[in-house]
């Protein structure tokens, strides 16, 4: 399951723990995942044998993955949820719940003091997330893929291109010859030309992106190795991938867990290839520094207008 953290460092962040854990967990144990996140009211008054069945598991299934979440005893889970969901209620009236949020959890109310600090604390937030649920395994089988590969092609839309401008800026200063689309035509073209030689890597928050998924499948068929960066272990996406790195399934503090159009999710994505360029750059050090100094002599001339 990777380098994580299992044990639950506050009452309260107990369905986010859980969501954040729901990637990695095997089918049993995410259809218990699932359920508790879409029905934590009925959860918390539910015995360990009615949710087995329901979750269409043993009873030491469900033990199994209460110990994986860090909740200890079924009992314990049980009354995390009901101390978070009360703790919810209290928190805001319902008139506050149903405000529309122009970015994530600020509301109309905030002044600037308040909005720095909203801001700042999902920032960190998701950078702890990711860095609680990823698979160390997989970065470095990651990474591997990425000095085999003569091309690294990637392919994103909305807040997700920015992710992939990174990625393709990193890996192109340390040598890496890179290759990104943002049109969805170019995209899929550009995926069926890619061969056993190439590296592609698909990012999208919700792993549905229609161009980017069928990009990721056109260069599978074509013998690139694929890598997924998406929040959701069952999207499309991270189906067609070989390689999978997951960010954060929940975003902003909404008791909401299907609140998934996260405003900072290029965050996680751009902390994951910042990772993955890091732990390239130093296992290939001298190179990668002499490759920064040339590009950096490139920038420079554009900065002054030299040619």
């Amino acid at each position: 399951m990777g380098a994580r953290d299992n044990q639950v460092e506050n009452k309260g962040s107990i369905l986010h723990t859980i969501s954040v854990e729901r990637p990695y967990l095997k089918p049993a144990l995410r259809r218990i995942a699932d359920y508790i996140l879409n029905n934590s009211e009925e959860v918390k008054s539910l015995q360990i044998n009615k949710l087995a069945l329901l979750c269409g598991v043993s009873e030491s299934t469900v033990t199994r993955f209460v110990k994986i979440i860090g909740a200890h005893s079924f009992q314990r889970l049980k009354l995390m949820i009901a101390e978070q969901l009360s703790g919810e209620r209290s928190d805001g009236d319902e008139e506050a719940s149903k405000t529309k949020l122009v970015y994530e959890d600020i509301q109309p109310s905030d002044l600037l003091p308040d909005i720095v600090q909203k801001v700042h604390s999902r920032y960190v937030k998701i950078t702890e997330d990711v860095s609680r649920v990823l698979n160390f395994d997989q970065v470095e089988q990651v990474v591997e893929a990425v000095e085999e590969a003569d091309v690294i092609a990637l392919f994103a839309v909305g807040s997700s291109v920015q992710a992939a401008d990174n990625a393709s800026m990193r890996f192109m200063r340390v040598g890496k010859r890179c290759m990104s689309f943002k049109d969805s035509s170019f995209q899929e073209v550009s995926a069926s030309t890619l061969d056993d030689s190439c590296l592609a890597i698909g990012i999208s928050h919700s792993g549905t992106s229609v161009s980017v998924v069928d990009s990721l499948e056109r260069a599978k068929k074509a013998g690139a190795t694929t890598v997924a960066i998406t929040s959701f272990a069952s999207s499309p996406l991270a189906k067609v991938a070989d390689f999978k790195l997951f960010t954060s399934t929940t975003t902003g503090e909404s008791s909401d867990t299907k609140y998934y159009e996260s405003m900072v999710s290029k965050i996680g994505q751009i902390f994951i290839i910042d990772i993955l360029y890091c732990l390239y750059a130093v296992r290939h050090f001298p190179a990668a520094i002499e490759s920064l100094a040339t590009t950096d002599v490139v920038l420079e001339n554009i900065r002054l207008g030299k040619k």
